[in-house]
């Protein structure tokens, strides 16, 4: 699955219908110095080609739109404590426009 032997992960685990999410870096690109995690987010902070200080935040939002908008509530707060420059990626469960909905009639944004 991982093609480097040299690797590390972080995880948080699944629970209360949201799906665990995982990490995975190469250790000899990213010295990673710390990682916090929560129900749907998983941020390492750690020196990246060993000069650029540097924050990596993996989302799994949920479809629902009020708690999605917790779930940005909550990361926002993370901000003051996670003071790098951030690479945000993963499941935003959003949409630009409602044609991007496939086999669903709900009209709203969220999936």
């Amino acid at each position: 699955m991982w093609p480097w032997d040299d690797f590390d992960y972080g995880e948080v685990d699944a629970r209360e219908g949201a799906g665990g999410l995982m990490t995975i870096w190469n250790t000899s690109f990213l010295a990673v110095t710390s990682f916090c995690g929560g129900q749907r987010f998983l941020f390492i902070e750690g020196l990246a080609g060993s000069f650029f200080s540097c924050t990596i935040g993996n989302v799994c939002a949920p479809n629902d739109v009020g708690q999605r908008r917790e779930l940005w509530r909550n990361i926002s707060m993370l901000r003051v404590a996670l003071r790098n420059p951030w690479c945000l990626g993963g499941d935003f469960n959003e949409l630009l426009k409602l044609g991007e909905h496939r086999g669903c009639t709900r009209r709203d944004r969220g999936m």
